[in-house]
């Protein structure tokens, strides 16, 4: 099993700086062993379009909006204005290892400033 935590770019950044990102999270995932369970997870830091892109050219499965749950524990950034709540932190999961994940859910830390995930 290989887990890979990331941090992507803000959707304020420069294309170039998140293509870049995604570049480097593949040659990443390529270099690894092709039968390994991969699961990538962190701050995506962005809507789902680009994440949900990579997740399908790489036949994974973004796990973490499959499953409901209240929405402290699905909403992982709070706006200034206390109202907007986003979901930016993601699980992703081979497709074909979907089934090995049973819930996914973010648990807020002590820390406001600390999400952690719970597989």
């Amino acid at each position: 099993m290989t887990l890979i935590n990331i941090y992507a770019p803000t959707e304020d950044k420069e294309d170039k700086i998140k293509d870049q990102f995604y570049e480097e999270l593949q040659r990443t995932r390529n270099r690894l062993p092709k039968h390994d369970v991969i699961i990538i997870m962190g701050d995506m830091n962005a809507k789902l379009g680009k994440v949900a892109n990579y997740a399908i050219s790489n036949g994974m499965f973004l796990i973490s909006t499959n499953f409901q749950h209240k929405k402290i524990h699905i909403g992982t950034w709070t706006a200034p204005d206390h109202q907007t709540i986003n979901q930016s932190d993601h699980v992703m999961v081979s497709k074909e290892k979907m089934r090995l994940i049973h819930d996914v859910r973010s648990k807020r830390g002590y820390n406001c400033d600390s999400d952690h995930f719970l597989l």
